[in-house]
């Protein structure tokens, strides 16, 4: 098995070589996304070919860079050639961990042996006929929940029109990326709804039928919706 990667690259780079790794927050905002709570999964294979950036405190970085500056690069590549069938097993303890987001990974934890396994697959096509497989690894599954950013944009749409617009559509945004929201009513001031996720369709239904009746006489979301307290306008 060639393990000598570092010389390989210098000697004939991959087309890969000077491929970035973006950060994951420059992929996929998420002061722009919203996404479904994150899913894990432990034991899986990874094709690291499908590996396009990195969710750590890191700028991004080419895999060239990663392979001749990450900080204990040359410890893992003297790991390498004294026990290249590492990379042919499972991992089972200190496993690497990855993010997937539609079929794109990012790596969380890992990025030494990820970097060293793309090289290597690379230069023993042989070995890795299948390509760079990371076995047994952790992914966490982060998806966009593209029904919540529709129901957003509903109800963004919906306290636009004249009548709503004294309504204000308010998100908070958590460390853990669950997210709540709130309508606030900018003419009663300290008037506020608070609203789960799974809550916003109800919102939409009650936006979408407003009237001055619903006002008066309806569920509490519409009564909210009045200007005073004692009119339902």
């Amino acid at each position: 098995m060639n393990t000598d990667i570092r010389k390989l690259a210098e000697e004939d780079s991959p087309d890969f070589h000077n491929d970035v790794l973006e950060k994951m927050c420059d992929v996929y905002n998420p002061d722009l996304r919203f996404f479904r709570p994150d899913t894990k999964t432990e034991s899986v294979d990874v094709n690291i070919n499908k590996v396009i950036g990195h969710d750590q405190m890191y700028q991004p970085m080419s895999w060239s860079y990663m392979l001749e500056h990450l900080k204990r690069i040359n410890r893992r590549c003297k790991d390498l050639a004294e026990n290249p069938s590492y990379y042919m097993k499972r991992q089972k303890e200190d496993k690497c961990l990855f993010i997937e987001t539609e079929g794109n990974y990012f790596i969380s934890a890992g990025k030494h042996r990820t970097t060293v396994l793309k090289y290597l697959a690379h230069f023993n096509p042989d070995i890795f006929p299948d390509g760079p497989i990371m076995r047994g690894v952790e992914v966490i599954s982060r998806q966009i929940d593209y029904a919540l950013e529709k129901d957003i944009e509903r109800i963004k749409i919906l306290l636009d029109r004249s009548e709503l617009q004294h309504l204000r559509l308010g998100i908070k945004r958590e460390f853990s990326r669950e997210v709540s929201f709130y309508i606030a009513n900018d003419a009663r001031q300290t008037r506020y709804i608070f609203l789960t996720r799974d809550e916003l369709p109800v919102m939409i239904e009650a936006l979408e039928s407003d009237n001055l009746l619903q006002r008066m006489f309806g569920k509490e979301y519409s009564r909210y919706f009045r200007k005073s307290w004692l009119f339902p306008w």
